[in-house]
């Protein structure tokens, strides 16, 4: 390996001085309050929502005719 005139090590690649920086003027007082991804805040009562939908979906197609009585008939009959 070659040295300079000061003794340090050439190389090939130049590398950035670390110095401590300080945080912008706007950013001093933040801290640690990134939100998480995820579903987010629960639906009251979520987990019947889906069947009730499905449910009324149904109900509304058959009474519309749009479901053939001979494929799928209504809710509550049998």
């Amino acid at each position: 390996m070659s040295t300079d005139a000061q003794g340090e090590r050439l190389s090939l690649v130049k590398t950035a001085k670390t110095t401590k920086t300080t945080p912008a003027a706007g950013n001093a007082g933040r801290r640690g309050a990134r939100r998480r991804l995820g579903p987010g805040r629960p639906i009251p009562y979520g987990r019947a929502l889906g069947p009730l939908l499905l449910l009324a979906v149904w109900s509304a197609g058959s009474a519309a005719g749009l479901i053939d009585t001979r494929n799928l008939s209504a809710p509550g009959r049998w």
